[in-house]
């Protein structure tokens, strides 16, 4: 194999299909970044047995087709350490070697066995589209919710829910839950299925393509059970394994009727809190305390012979006095959430659990797409 490549086009390449590459891969081939030399482009891929990404590029020059295999890491840091005032890198295979050079800068790297590479998985059937930006901005707004606590593997994705007109994306760790509703674009009319996939490799492949206009989602359409789900965009192709077993039906959780409700400005209820949390951070439950009041909302949190804080800020209370603790990091991962100025907590009772939706103005309608969903700490201070 024999091409060269633009410098920024190999170091943007070699950063996407590196990412799949596992820190404890199966098998030594693994830890490599396959690269092969086509008519069509170059395409750059790594694969761990759950996740594969790839993505292909064009060549300035392809004087020799071929397959080569490199480690993973290596080749990443050389692609970002490169010399900034030389734009052409030259890739050849020899003697067992991958020979970079880059002005002045040589490197040999020893080549992997190509033949023991694991196939690629097939990227599934398309089976719509969505802005990339906003399916990016979705799944970060899911993502907080989900768990990392690897003994709960279910737990640790996002659940995927696709339908004709919308996604819907859920995550729990038990303790809090969100839900976000996405229109898209179906490019089937019985697209009917129910995936989870893992929380960190979902977010990191949509972050990694949010600038990229229209990202394809691919999954086996119809009612039958779908075992890989795929993104595509800008030539970047993710796919990841689905996460055995059924996601729990969280929705029962959302607390009816609702009795009180209390909306507050995003940004000075964040400030407020962050403050006011500094003193239970180091605790266990990093507790905070909130008692809503006519007109405002006083924080507190410590107390009981420790260190202690409190603040206060103007709300609007809908329904009786009410007072309820949280996890503030928890809480604040919420409010982070939220896109709108205002946001609203709806209760049922000070011991159900409380959800948090957005709304642009103080008096209006909250959005139901996004619903953060928080337990209290059933404890008094």
């Amino acid at each position: 194999m024999e091409l060269v490549l633009d410098r920024e086009v190999l170091a943007e390449a070699v950063q996407w299909s590196s990412r799949s590459i596992s820190p404890r891969p199966a098998v030594p081939v693994l830890a490599g970044v396959r690269i092969e030399a086509t008519d069509g482009g170059v395409n750059f891929s790594s694969f761990d047995y759950e996740v594969s990404a790839r993505v292909t590029v064009a060549a300035q020059e392809i004087v020799e087709l071929g397959v080569v295999v490199v480690d993973g890491k290596l080749l990443s840091e050389t692609a970002r350490a490169l010399p900034n005032q030389v734009s052409q890198v030259t890739f050849k295979t020899e003697d067992n070697y991958l020979h970079i050079t880059c002005g002045t800068f040589k490197q040999n790297l020893l080549v992997m066995p190509a033949e023991e590479y694991p196939q690629l998985p097939v990227l599934p059937e398309i089976a719509g589209s969505i802005d990339a930006g906003a399916l990016s901005h979705s799944i970060s707004q899911v993502a907080v919710a989900a768990s990392r606590d690897d003994t709960l593997p279910l737990l640790t994705g996002i659940s995927l829910e696709v339908r004709p007109d919308k996604l819907y994306l859920l995550a729990t760790d038990r303790y809090r839950m969100a839900l976000k509703e996405v229109e898209w674009k179906s490019a089937h009319g019985d697209v009917n299925q129910d995936l989870v996939v893992k929380a960190k490799n979902i977010s990191d492949a949509a972050k990694n393509i949010a600038s990229s206009g229209d990202i394809s989602i691919a999954v086996e359409s119809g009612d039958e059970p779908a075992n890989l789900v795929g993104l595509s965009a800008g030539g970047r192709v993710f796919t990841s394994q689905i996460n055995d077993g059924a996601y729990p039906d969280v929705r029962r959780l959302f607390p009816e009727p609702i009795n009180v409700t209390a909306i507050v400005k995003v940004a000075e209820f964040i400030e407020a809190a962050k403050r006011v949390s500094i003193v239970s951070s180091n605790l266990s439950n990093q507790q905070i305390y909130l008692q809503f009041t006519k007109g405002q909302l006083e924080f507190s949190a410590g107390g009981g012979g420790n260190n202690s804080s409190s603040d206060t800020i103007s709300a609007v209370l809908n329904g009786p006095d009410i007072s309820v603790s949280f996890n503030s990091r928890m809480l604040l991962e919420g409010l982070g959430a939220i896109d709108e100025p205002y946001a609203r907590l709806s209760f049922k009772d000070e011991t159900k659990p409380v959800v948090i939706t957005g709304q642009k103005e103080e008096t209006g309608e909250d959005n139901l797409e996004y619903r953060y969903l928080i337990m209290p700490i059933r404890t008094s201070m």
